[in-house]
């Protein structure tokens, strides 16, 4: 599967995360706040960096690339975020030094919707086991599963047609061609994006409340994805 191990060779190049939260900060929301902007902000980097490695991504035009970029990489850190808090064991890990209980969900004040949705499918990829290289591929997906107007729609749909066809091959070949996990798959995607407006929303209103500082690129993405 060739996709699959282009996708999985770009990955071991990335990184572990790891938060730094300031401990001079006051405050365990503030704290929170702050050291996750600047994650975020970070895994953005990180993302662009990744979607341009992504076989086929830098055949599209410029103005295609950025479009799909602008209106999928929040899905992306959110499926990045439910993935890395697999096997879930009650905790989400923003970062290696960044995990958070329910208990301190509410004492840094996350959105309670937000946070259930998250936990709600960590724990739903961690009982459908769903494995590292389904997660490369979905992830690929959401990059060019965007509903974005494009210059060339059939340059998109062939990507898109590639990826799909390493999901069912990889489906195929590791379930003894029981291709009804695909669809289990699929059905995983929806919520990811409920997720992806929920956190939208979260961010907005953290720029609005202005007690924490956010990155100028960081910003621009989210303002280019509303």
């Amino acid at each position: 599967n060739k996709i699959l191990s282009q996708l999985g060779n770009i990955e071991v190049h990335l990184d572990k995360l790891y938060a730094n939260p300031d401990p001079d900060i006051q405050g365990d929301e503030i704290r929170f706040l702050a050291a996750v902007s600047d994650l975020a902000d970070r895994e953005l980097v990180i993302t662009i960096s990744w979607a341009k490695q992504v076989p086929g991504f830098c055949n599209l035009s410029l103005s295609d690339q950025m479009n799909l970029l602008q209106h999928s990489w929040l899905e992306i850190l959110c499926l990045n975020l439910v993935f890395r808090s697999c096997p879930y064991t009650t905790y989400l890990r923003f970062a290696e030094d960044l995990q958070l209980s329910p208990e301190d969900s509410k004492s840094c004040q996350c959105s309670l919707e937000l946070d259930n949705l998250t936990r709600k499918l960590a724990k739903k990829f961690t009982n459908m086991g769903v494995t590292k290289e389904e997660y490369l591929l979905l992830k690929a997906m959401t990059l060019c599963n965007t509903d974005v107007v494009i210059e060339n729609g059939e340059a998109v749909k062939t990507l898109q047609d590639r990826l799909q066809d390493a999901l069912l091959e990889y489906v195929k070949n590791r379930y003894s061609g029981n291709l009804r996990r695909v669809g289990h798959l699929y059905m995983l995607l929806p919520s990811l994006t409920h997720m992806k407006l929920l956190t939208k929303q979260y961010w907005f209103d953290i720029k609005k409340d202005g007690r924490v500082m956010m990155h100028k690129l960081f910003l621009e993405m989210l303002e280019a994805d509303s």
